[in-house]
């Protein structure tokens, strides 16, 4: 998520909003479980693959943070939103999506899923450091109940300490 977080930035997560299903909005930092595989564009819908996991799995991970993989990235389009992809410019619903940063790594981005209206009961989310990010470009939407938390504030480095922007 470089330029916006860095690898060993400690950060407070808001899991409570995730579990009453408040909304998640675009321009909102979300963690979530590592996507198992790319959605498959034969499928119909481009909702990143899971597999299965048992009830017994969800618990262990949910005091085993340090063994799984976890993204954190930024909610570009939530259920209904048409993502274009064009030239390295991120358009939300034909609009302009305005980026935090107008450094030169945004350009030239693009991905399987580029083009494409978000399903019901997901996110479309992108990393900051959009060239050199795994994000939905490469894997699809993201189911809601995948969501963990959202990022609330930066809590080291103390010299970084603070709200995380949103847009």
């Amino acid at each position: 998520m470089y330029p916006t977080l860095n690898e060993k930035d400690i950060l407070l997560i808001d899991r409570w909003s995730i579990t009453t299903h408040q909304e998640i909005k675009r321009g909102e930092m979300v963690i979530f479980d590592a996507v198992d595989e790319p959605a498959s564009i034969y499928e119909g819908e481009p909702i990143a693959k899971y597999n299965k996991s048992n009830i017994f799995t969800k618990f262990i991970n949910l005091f085993n943070d340090d063994k799984k993989e976890t993204y954190v990235k930024r909610v570009v389009g939530v259920a209904g939103d048409e993502i274009k992809i064009y030239k390295g410019q991120v358009y939300v619903n034909g609009e302009y999506f305005e980026e935090l940063s107008k450094e030169e790594h945004y350009t030239g981005i693009t991905g399987e899923f580029c083009n494409l209206t978000v399903p019901e009961g997901t996110i479309y989310v992108l990393g900051d450091n959009r060239g050199g990010s795994t994000d939905s470009r490469n894997f699809g939407c993201i189911p809601i109940e995948k969501i963990e938390g959202k990022v609330l504030i930066r809590l080291l480095p103390i010299t970084n300490f603070g709200t995380i922007e949103t847009k």
